[in-house]
């Protein structure tokens, strides 16, 4: 499941928040990848690219699946709360 996180939200970048995560055991990994950044795309104006470098950004993909528990999902929000400051 991927979660748009803006720094906006609690002062965080969301590597920050990554890594907070998972120093509580969650583990998640960037969503998006921007096809210009790639060596044999090169070349595109990264600048002119708004959207493809809002979700390199701010795109976290977050544990999910048909076997993640409600436990499991209650204690990942409460983990985002405590880090953004806000839980």
């Amino acid at each position: 499941t991927g979660i748009l996180y803006s720094p906006e939200f609690c002062g965080l970048v969301p590597q920050d928040l990554a890594l907070g995560l998972l120093e509580d055991g969650i583990e998640t990994r960037c969503a998006f990848y921007p096809a210009q950044r790639l060596p044999f795309v090169g070349g595109a104006d990264a600048g002119q690219l708004v959207v493809a470098n809002r979700l390199l950004h701010e795109l976290i993909v977050l544990p999910s699946g048909p076997r993640l528990s409600e436990e499991a999902q209650r204690y990942t929000v409460q983990r985002i709360l405590r880090l953004a400051g806000r839980g």
